[in-house]
């Protein structure tokens, strides 16, 4: 199922990565603005190589086909885990000043599967499977002028040799402390293959750079609420209670009522509005019902979904576009009531129904870009929804009226 995800726009990077599935091989995947000659057989053309590229098997192309130039020295700073890979900015632009680079590390069990959790050691980047994109299990890579309006990247980079040093990892997860110190070359990456081929008279860079992303609870004097690291202060709270804002006691979840829903010109199956009250900051919160797959009246309880397969699906975001204090919620308990409807030769849901929530509760989540899963937020807060109804059934005409027999 294809999910109209509420918080693309919030995401930073939301072009840049585009998986086909879990277990691809991630590469920008917006197209290369430069025209540049790769090698083959010994030659140069201007067509991306098909033949005779580097495998898993394959050493770095040697002198007779490659010869690296003078890199330029760069330094990969405020390296974090975004999404499961870890990503950086430069100490310097790559390109146009004008547009935003990116460097990216990639971890992999084998050429497909993504870890999901780090071991300390050392790697080299230069040999063996990771001498190629399409193989590498340790991938460094460098984007080079984003241009999210255009869709494209102007310049891709991947490494030639170096080594990334693991030094300390937290148990079972991807944080880790480490550093990385390597020389990284153009290259063309083959759509669907993801083969790396160096660009004859490339660019090159020699990047240095550490990082510690291993996350340290933060509660001090709290007893409840989020410690900053996926976990809860204290003995947290029982359901159906949230922790108040100076994180020293349980409060009741945050009562909303909506208002003003109505179809979305847009997508049929689903429908938008606000909240009478803001529940955050004065920037404006959003109130959303999605309705997937084949729809009738009656009423559904919305308990144990989850947002990657939610039928019907009840969504808040909270300072909806403030990237720094949004909050998303989705549904935890209670029912959705379908009045009337109208529906499509498939039966998906139209922009004309009737309908209303009874005793829904909403708890802060995390929605995963790529998968649409909904995770619940440790700690995070609740609302309970008081009020919500809409009505954008057709009014009836005269025509449309049953006239009494005479």
């Amino acid at each position: 199922m294809t999910k109209w995800f509420t918080l693309c726009a919030a995401l930073l990077f939301a072009l840049l990565f585009v998986a086909c599935d879990d277990n691809d091989k991630e590469d920008a995947d917006i197209d290369t603005v430069a025209d540049t000659d790769v090698v083959t057989d010994g030659t140069v053309t201007d067509d991306v190589v098909t033949d005779d590229l580097l495998t898993d098997t394959e050493e770095t192309p040697d002198d007779d086909t490659f010869v690296i130039g003078d890199c330029t020295k760069v330094t990969v700073q405020d390296i974090a885990i975004v999404e499961g890979f870890y990503e950086g900015a430069f100490s310097m632009d790559l390109g146009d000043a004008a547009l935003p680079d990116l460097f990216s590390i990639q971890f992999y069990v084998d050429a497909t599967t993504v870890k999901t959790a780090l071991t300390v050691g050392s790697y080299d980047l230069g040999a063996g499977a990771n001498a190629n994109f399409s193989s590498c299990t340790e991938c460094t890579l460098a984007y080079e002028d984003i241009d999210a309006e255009q869709n494209t990247i102007t310049k891709r980079y991947f490494q030639y040799d170096g080594a990334l040093e693991i030094s300390e990892v937290k148990t079972g997860t991807m944080e880790s402390k480490g550093s990385i110190s390597a020389r990284l070359i153009e290259v063309t990456i083959e759509s669907g293959t993801f083969i790396s081929t160096p660009v004859v008279g490339g660019n090159c860079y020699e990047i240095e750079g550490t990082w510690d992303t291993i996350c340290v609870p933060d509660c001090g004097d709290k007893v409840c609420g989020s410690d900053g690291c996926g976990g809860v202060c204290g003995d947290g709270c029982e359901e159906g209670e949230q922790c108040n804002a100076e994180g020293t006691g349980c409060i009741d979840c945050t009562p909303v009522s909506a208002k003003d829903i109505v179809g979305d010109p847009e997508m049929a199956n689903l429908y938008v509005g606000g909240l009478v009250d803001n529940i955050g900051t004065s920037v404006a919160d959003s109130f959303y019902l999605e309705f997937w797959g084949a729809q009738a009246a009656g009423t559904y309880d919305l308990a144990g979904t989850n947002y990657v397969d939610c039928p019907q699906c009840v969504l808040v975001v909270q300072d909806l576009g403030d990237t720094a204090l949004q909050k998303v919620f989705f549904q935890h308990s209670g029912d959705l009531i379908i009045d009337d409807l109208v529906v499509d030769e498939e039966d998906w849901m139209t922009g004309a129904s009737r309908g209303h929530l009874d005793g829904v509760r909403l708890v802060e989540v995390v929605i995963n870009g790529e998968t649409y899963e909904s995770t619940p937020v440790a700690g995070g807060a609740c609302l309970q929804v008081v009020s919500a109804a809409w009505d954008t059934m057709p009014e009836e005409t005269d025509e449309d009226a049953i006239l009494p027999d005479n």
